[in-house]
């Protein structure tokens, strides 16, 4: 090393400005190090520096003496950057004769890569006049590199020159054994990762893909790989592939590669023999060769795998950047990783011999820690490696010969204490985790008997722990909201429902379910979705006590659980606070949403003590909630329990019934009273079951609707009713049309539309005779959708139907947005003509408003003399109901059809009617 005086490293810097050319790579900054070089050097020869004057080498006999007989490198610079005097170490050390330096720049020795650092070094020593240390590699005469460490110190010459004198000595050797030391640690992480990695795998796979990615990112290679041999067909396979990052893989190129294609690997592999290639084209002419060139692979070495003495494959590196010699270091590291996992590729085969490789693998495991120490049997440290140092925070010194508990801190001598002595009485051993509070960091602590004393070893988990925790989090929680999943939930209902039994406390579990989540979920997409979900979450929070517990279940379900409950009117309290909290719109994307919610809610120990049948309880109640309409509470009743055994049948037997062929049509006829024809029918759905009989449409319906059954049987209905006003437009009326009811989970399928061209199409009935029919409150749901949807229909030819308009809470104005063609009085209002004036008043504004808006009206359930004069005083002309008749089948229908053929007044129709409950077919007989 070198003590550089500032004059000396002025000119030293100057010599070295002169070397630019050569040594390019440091160009700029020799430059800009130079500059400022000769600024402090000017600064400090006018300067009046103190600087000792130090004896020049060549003057005092004594100092000379002591110099040349130096097994250090001494010399001393000029401010020209050029050796005035080297010692004769020179000769001995790097080879050169003292003529051969004199004079001479110092950096011609210097090697490239730690100029930098030298110049670095040089300006600290000029801008401080410090001594300080550095470390170089100098060049031998014989072209090799050594490392020399020193000092180096600035001073005058008695003549007033300003020089330099450097102090170094050779540590090749130390720097050589800190080199090995760095790479004999890395490779042993390296193996103890991979073992750790055997510890607790379950699946090959997992192993194979982490081993590869320690091994590539230990090694810094460009690949690392598996290839297996399949004996049936005689290939290898790129199973499992690791890339460094910026390299390409092949992987999907490299599967099954018939062994002919690489004959020579194989043949090698096979004999136990490594494949080793610093430059591949060395490789002999051949496939091998060919296929490599084709990946840009400049370097390969690949090691066989053996199961049970078979050739399995072979684990392989490559190197895509540039030529890399593989040490001898990597050979063996890597020579061991293969039987390792050749071993785990062994217990994954048989049962059998992962017994034994477990054996194994546990040993190897057991060797690779981070730190060691022995105990005697008087708790004394008798060895302690340089991990255990900085665990104790003490050298070797302070620790052998110290009592183990001297050495541990204070708060873990009896937390050791007891495991320890375990080994020690017992013969037997230990592991265990603890926390080091000192070092704030979890510990797994190995303690093994011997005839010595004990063995003890230390990993540090801490990360391991944190991601424990992390994974138990996630274990135990949703992942979208955050709150306790059903896993969760039932654990704290568990311990809930013990305590609620020791104090005699009331404990309530709600189950709510989001109404018709799914239609916002499928058409505004899953991220307002998930948001609402969120929203949700949140909200339901902030109606509960601390103490209190809301978790997901998935979907649009949610669970609370509300323990040491006084009163069922407490639980009411907080479902009265949901309902009214979920009622409150969601902005999303500047736009509003509203959302509802059924619960249902059980007690304990009223409804049960055990979690499963609270839970059971919760969810039936939260269907008759939805069955009375949504948006409500229940308390759960054991009479649900019965009414449930009926529900089961019936959705067992729904899921059959369109198979079976269980379903039928029948026809209501709607009339025009002005011309007495028919011109039109709605279809009606009725199910034949086989044990309950024939069931209407609204004892299954619903029943369909939230089993997602209704898609089918709708298209069914669909298509059969189209079909069937097909014939009868040929063989009877050809102007008939027929009306259909769409479910509102039908109107969410994207395919509608085009489910009921097709429909038409195939039946040939033409779209302008079907009507299809939608309840008000459906319209309302998804005002856009709905539009869009309707508006799709309107374009294929097909009319719209509002039926049961009335009862809905639709504006003039949401009316007006939809492309209807007929109103549909509901019957509610028809049945009250000369009983409520209120209802007349509705009716005749409906029809007055439909006429201002060339919509047709629909009177339904026209039953009496009186309600059909009202109506058509009224002016509504077209009307349906049990006056006329009720809904029939197909072939009672026809019969109605055929009479009423030539029927062209309604006069006639009128004179005859002769009751109350006539029937049009009573009429047309006379």
């Amino acid at each position: 090393m070198i003590i550089v005086n500032t004059s000396v490293l002025l000119r030293l810097l100057w010599g070295l400005c002169v070397k630019v050319d050569a040594i390019k790579d440091n160009n700029n900054l020799i430059e800009e190090f130079m500059f400022e070089v000769k600024q402090l050097a000017n600064q400090l020869l006018t300067s009046n520096s103190d600087l000792n004057a130090h004896k020049n080498l060549q003057g005092d006999e004594a100092y000379r003496t002591l110099v040349e007989n130096s097994y250090d490198l001494i010399c001393e610079i000029s401010t020209d950057c050029r050796t005035q005097y080297v010692s004769p170490s020179y000769k001995s050390l790097l080879g050169y004769e003292e003529d051969e330096l004199l004079g001479k720049s110092i950096f011609e020795i210097v090697h490239p890569d730690d100029i930098p650092n030298v110049i670095r070094k040089g300006l600290e020593l000029i801008k401080t006049l410090k001594s300080n240390k550095i470390t170089a590699r100098l060049k031998h005469k014989n072209g090799q590199w050594y490392w020399f460490e020193g000092i180096s110190k600035m001073y005058y010459t008695p003549t007033g020159e300003i020089r330099a004198l450097h102090i170094a000595r050779n540590v090749t050797d130390r720097k050589a054994n800190e080199d090995n030391l760095k790479k004999r640690i890395k490779y042993e992480k390296m193996l103890s990762d991979i073992s750790m990695k055997t510890v607790n795998c379950t699946e090959i796979s997992s192993f194979c893909k982490q081993c590869l990615t320690i091994i590539g990112k230990t090694l810094d290679v460009s690949k690392t790989y598996i290839f297996e041999h399949y004996q049936d067909t005689d290939t290898m396979n790129n199973t499992y592939v690791w890339v460094n990052k910026g390299e390409i893989t092949q992987k999907a190129s490299l599967k099954r590669i018939p062994v002919n294609v690489i004959p020579q690997w194989v043949s090698t592999l096979q004999k136990g023999e490594i494949i080793n290639y610093t430059n591949i084209e060395d490789m002999h002419e051949g496939p091998e060769k060919r296929l490599l060139s084709g990946m840009d692979v400049k370097s390969i070495l690949a090691f066989p795998l053996f199961v049970n003495e078979k050739f399995f494959g072979f684990i392989g590196l490559s190197e895509c950047r540039q030529r890399r010699a593989w040490l001898e270091e990597d050979i063996n590291i890597l020579n061991t990783v293969a039987k390792i996992v050749s071993t785990m590729f062994k217990q994954n085969v048989t049962k059998e011999m992962l017994d034994k490789t477990n054996t194994q693998l546990t040993n190897i495991l057991e060797s690779i820690t981070e730190a060691f120490c022995s105990i005697d049997d008087n708790w004394r440290i008798t060895y302690a490696n340089k991990e255990t140092e900085h665990l104790f925070a003490a050298s070797k010194d302070q620790l052998i010969g110290k009592s183990l508990w001297d050495a541990l801190p204070e708060t873990l001598s009896l937390r050791f204490y007891k495991q320890f002595n375990k080994a020690f009485s017992e013969k037997v051993s230990v592991v265990f985790e603890d926390f080091n509070q000192q070092y704030n960091k979890w510990y797994e602590v190995r303690a093994y008997p011997s005839d010595y004393g004990l063995g003890v070893y230390f990993n540090d988990i801490t990360e391991r722990k944190r991601s424990e925790e992390r994974i138990k989090h996630i274990a135990y929680h949703d992942p979208l909201t955050n709150i306790p999943n059903r896993t969760l939930f039932k654990d704290r209902l568990e311990r809930e429902i013990v305590r609620a039994k020791r104090n005699n406390q009331m404990l309530g579990v709600m189950f709510l379910d989001l109404d018709k989540f799914k239609e916002i979920n499928d058409t505004l997409g899953h991220d307002v979705g998930d948001r609402m979900l969120q929203s949700v979450a949140k909200r339901l929070d902030g109606c509960l006590r601390e103490g209190d517990t809301v978790a997901r279940i998935g979907g649009d379900e949610f669970l609370l659980l509300l323990p040491e409950v006084d009163h069922k009117a407490n639980i009411t309290m907080v479902s009265d606070r949901i309902i009214n909290s979920l009622k409150q719109p969601f902005n999303f994307n500047g736009h509003e949403f509203y959302i509802t919610t059924s619960i249902g809610i059980t007690i304990c120990p009223e409804d049960g003590d055990e979690a499963e049948i609270l839970l059971k309880n919760a969810d039936t109640a939260m269907y008759y909630a939805k069955e009375k309409g949504r948006n409500n509470y229940q308390f759960y009743r054991p009479t649900m329990n019965i009414n449930d055994s009926v529900k089961l049948m019936k959705e067992s037997s729904l899921r059959h019934a369109l198979q079976r062929k269980e379903f039928i049509l029948h026809y209501q006829p709607l009339l025009n009273v002005n011309t007495g024809q028919f011109i039109g029918v709605e279809a009606v759905v009725r199910w034949k079951h086989p044990d309950l009989g024939l069931l209407s449409p609204s004892e299954f319906i619903s029943l369909a609707e939230s089993t997602g059954l209704i898609v089918p049987i709708g298209e069914w209905i669909l298509r059969t009713a189209c079909a069937q006003c097909r014939i009868w437009q040929d063989s009877l009326l050809q102007d008939l049309c027929v009306s259909v009811n769409i479910s509102y989970r039908q109107f969410y399928q994207q395919d509608m539309v085009e489910t009921i061209s097709n429909i038409l199409n195939q039946t040939g009935l033409h779209p302008k005779y079907l009507q299809i029919e939608i309840t008000e409150n459906f319209a309302q749901q998804n005002p856009e959708l709905i539009q869009t949807m309707l508006q799709k229909l309107k374009n294929l030819g097909v009319g719209i139907s509002l039926d049961d308009f009335g009862t809905g809470y639709s504006s003039l104005t949401q009316l007006k947005q939809l492309p209807v063609d007929t109103l549909k009085i509901d019957r509610s209002f028809i049945k009250d003509i000369n009983k409520n004036t209120n209802d007349e008043a509705i009716i005749k504004t409906v029809i007055s408003m439909a006429q201002n808006m060339n919509l047709q009206v629909v009177a339904e359930g026209v039953e009496t003399k009186e309600q059909l004069e009202f109506l058509k005083n009224g002016c509504c002309e077209q009307m349906q109901g049990y006056l006329f008749s009720k809904p029939v089948p197909p072939d009672q229908l026809e019969k109605l059809l055929q009479q009423s053929k030539n029927i062209f007044k309604a006069e006639k129709l009128y004179n005859n009617l002769k009751t109350t409950k006539s029937n049009v077919v009573d009429f047309l007989k006379i």
